[in-house]
């Protein structure tokens, strides 16, 4: 289990926008198996909020907030434009992806953020794909295919999307990792992995199988991967909404490896 809470002051003027936001909120804590608690206190302008779940519960549930808040606020008639309604939403998400990446340790345990309209805000992924400090070019391209396992995460990606997607980010990595520009055949690039013993083995991903019968090892699921996307690709068939549905997690651990 994991968890964090979260402080923040506000205008009291904005309390019936935030009750509206909270109970959205609520809602979709429920939906995601998060246990969702908040103090609002609307005439000192004080809220406190506790999140209970597993890591990727809370992060799919945060991302959930960061896509849906900002237009229920904006719906919202309860004072300003709506452009701003929308940016104070975004605000409100914003203060909760910053405690959920400790942001706000930097400061003095007495600090209290206070809830503002905001053009933007974090960004915390579902799944990160770190390819550390010397490899600063791909961040921007590796941060779309954390945007695509988070659409998927939250039914609004079609699998053959994803699919093409995770092909691409394993062969963005294992070809950098090679150090070369070009890419090398798909099913060289994964023996030279497995042979370097980089890629995780069955046992470190059956755990992650409803049924541990289906597991594969890092390789046997590139491989298999690959199979599925050139079906796809190439001859316009393939099931891949439940190989994704059996095998999204363990492949999200290879690529995280």
């Amino acid at each position: 289990m994991a968890g964090f809470d979260a402080a923040m002051t506000f205008a009291p003027k904005h309390a019936r926008l935030i009750s509206e936001m909270l109970a959205a909120a609520r809602r979709r804590a429920r939906a995601t198996f998060v246990r969702w608690h908040c103090r609002l206190d609307a005439q000192s302008g004080h809220l406190y909020v506790r999140l209970d779940g597993n890591t990727f519960q809370l992060d799919i549930f945060l991302e959930r907030l960061r896509r849906d808040l900002p237009t229920i606020a904006e719906a919202v008639p309860a004072g300003g434009r709506p452009a701003w309604r929308r940016k104070f939403g975004l605000g409100f998400v914003d203060i909760l992806m910053k405690y959920r990446c400790s942001f706000y340790d930097r400061y003095d345990e007495t600090y209290v953020p206070r809830l503002r309209a905001t053009s933007q805000t974090a960004v915390w992924p579902v799944l990160s794909l770190w390819m550390g400090e010397r490899h600063r070019d791909l961040w921007a391209r590796l941060a779309v295919t954390e945007e695509i396992m988070s659409r998927w995460l939250l039914d609004e990606a079609p699998p053959e999307v994803v699919v093409e997607e995770l092909h691409t980010a394993v062969e963005l990595m294992l070809t950098r990792w090679l150090g070369k520009t070009r890419p090398p055949a798909f099913k060289d690039l994964v023996d030279r992995a497995a042979a370097a013993g980089i890629l995780p083995g069955i046992d470190d991903l059956r755990f992650q199988y409803p049924d541990p019968a289906d597991a594969l090892d890092g390789g046997a699921l590139l491989i298999a991967l690959k199979d599925l996307r050139r079906d796809l690709k190439h001859k316009g068939y393939g099931e891949a909404r439940p190989w994704l549905s059996k095998h999204f997690w363990p492949l999200g651990t290879v690529l995280d490896t």
